[in-house]
């Protein structure tokens, strides 16, 4: 029943919830950033597979 305590729990509850979404958005960007690399290397790899002279 102390107010001072429920606002710290309050504020407590937001700071985890802006570190989560943090946490998520960090995530989502090194995925980004791996998918960015994976399309820059894709016709390399290609092209070395369609070079390929497999009979």
């Amino acid at each position: 029943d102390d107010p001072e305590a429920l606002l710290e729990g309050v504020a407590m509850a937001g700071l985890v919830g802006i570190l989560r979404q943090l946490g998520d958005l960090a995530e989502s960007h090194a995925l980004i950033a791996r998918i960015q690399q994976l399309e820059a290397e894709f016709p390399f790899v290609e092209m070395a597979l369609l070079c390929q002279t497999d009979h």
